[in-house]
């Protein structure tokens, strides 16, 4: 039988697996949203943005302008794929 400290840190470590899997889920899917509404070709910029900044480790590329940025939830607006496809912004 583990000692308490250590079956709490094991449950833990498990509670923290889960939450980051249940994230990363999310990302997928905010991801394959983002790149249905938009261009092919901005779609591939975007994941060459990523590339760089994920394999190559250049400095001052610090990712895609939308991911260094926040906004608060009240000024979000959605707007409906076909509109935002027809627009490269």
């Amino acid at each position: 039988m583990l000692p308490p400290q250590r079956h709490d840190a094991w449950k833990s470590e498990s509670q923290l697996e889960n939450r980051r899997q249940e994230l990363k889920k999310e990302v997928s899917e905010a991801e394959r949203v983002l790149f249905s509404t938009t261009s092919k070709e901005m779609t591939k910029g975007i994941e060459a943005v990523w590339e760089l900044q994920r394999e190559e480790n250049l400095q001052g590329i610090l990712g895609p302008l939308y991911d260094l940025i926040s906004c608060p939830a009240e000024y979000v607006i959605v707007h409906p794929p076909s509109c935002i496809a027809s627009h490269d912004v």
